[in-house]
């Protein structure tokens, strides 16, 4: 009889609780497309650390700002009007997203970034959801650069040598089809990246002016690796990958292979739950 009784105050208190559940969002339905405009002017500090944060939609970032940073951003849900906040040495254009404001339909969403930057050094941070994004960041001097995302399409050019030297060039993303070209036009010391599954090329083509430290990090992927002839690069590959297809004179010695070359090194370390990689020397 007691076990009854508590089997019964137990079916109460669940009914009770899911009487009084509400989810934590709501669907919302998208208004009138608004524009802000983004004009923003260097800081006294430098170099300047700059942050973008946005959330899903169309990103395009590309040199050519007088200021520090220019542009526009669309949206048509006044929950997602970025947020601008200034520091001595710092900017940050943010976009939160509250769990109230959620699309009904994403296809009736709005949540495009055109933006420029300028010339003077900066410690860049791109922070994205799943976005469809162009980057093209040649020329402008960057000291560090790290970029964030969930489930993408991501490009990212360096189409120009950068005058200054990169500290750190790190890359962290979902699921995703990521394409990182001119990484020696980045002048980075080391390069960090990360990410599930997905395809995802590095090419190395550009100015090498110093060695390069490179780490994968990757779940079930396809990771291609491009060097230019003559460039030397070196790729330890860990176990989990499944298969390694060359094209050019690499070496192969206990899974590191090798290309011969002058001057400066790529050094590069993958590690993979499993997956292929792709190694091409191009002018081969």
């Amino acid at each position: 009889m007691k076990r009854l009784v508590v089997i019964s105050l137990l079916l109460i208190l669940a009914l009770t609780s899911l009487a009084c559940f509400r989810l934590p969002f709501q669907f919302s339905e998208p208004g009138d497309t608004k524009v802000m405009e983004i004009n923003e002017a260097h800081s006294t500090g430098s170099p300047v650390a700059l942050t973008l944060m946005m959330g899903g939609g169309k990103v395009s970032i590309q040199p050519g700002a007088q200021n520090l940073v220019e542009g526009t951003v669309k949206y048509n849900f006044d929950a997602w009007k970025p947020v601008i906040e200034r520091g001595l040495a710092s900017l940050t254009i943010r976009q939160t997203f509250d769990l109230k404001d959620v699309p009904f339909d994403l296809n009736d969403s709005v949540n495009e970034w055109d933006l420029k930057l300028g010339l003077k050094p900066m410690d860049l941070t791109i922070n994205g959801g799943a976005y469809e994004a162009n980057f093209e960041l040649g020329g402008l001097a960057l000291t560090r650069l790290r970029i964030s995302e969930g489930a993408s399409s991501t490009e990212v050019h360096f189409s120009q040598p950068n005058p200054e030297v990169m500290e750190k060039f790190s890359f962290n993303t979902g699921a995703s089809q990521v394409k990182l070209i001119g990484l020696a036009n980045a002048n980075p010391k080391e390069i960090a990246f990360s990410s599930g599954a997905g395809a995802y090329t590095l090419d190395f083509s550009g100015e090498l002016r110093q060695d390069i430290e490179v780490t994968i990090n990757s779940a079930i992927s396809d990771v291609k690796i491009i060097v230019p002839a003559g460039t030397h690069c070196q790729v330890d590959v860990t176990e989990g990958v499944s298969n390694v297809n060359i094209t050019g004179t690499w070496t192969n010695q206990d899974q590191v292979y090798s290309t011969g070359g002058d001057g400066y090194t790529i050094h590069i370390t993958i590690q993979m739950g499993l997956g292929n990689v792709e190694l091409i020397q191009e002018g081969e």
